[in-house]
């Protein structure tokens, strides 16, 4: 068995998580309204070492993309 299988089997085995969490417990989550002040509504959502943008903007017409898809 390599030394990796071993370290695997061992965290595993582990009662809690390398970063100390328990199996059951999630990564805290955040939420930062407003990130892209451009935007008509934003957030940047961070949950470990993921983030997340959205943004939300709106214009009066059909885009161009949508018009020359027959898109309604």
């Amino acid at each position: 068995m390599t030394t990796q299988n071993q370290e695997n089997i061992q965290i595993a085995h582990s009662t809690n998580r390398q970063d100390g969490r328990a199996p059951h417990q999630l990564r805290d989550i955040k939420f930062h309204l407003g990130f892209a002040p451009a935007a008509l509504g934003s957030v940047l959502i961070q949950w470990g070492n993921t983030h997340v943008i959205c943004a939300v903007t709106m214009e009066a017409s059909v885009p161009k993309w949508m018009r020359d898809q027959n898109v309604v």
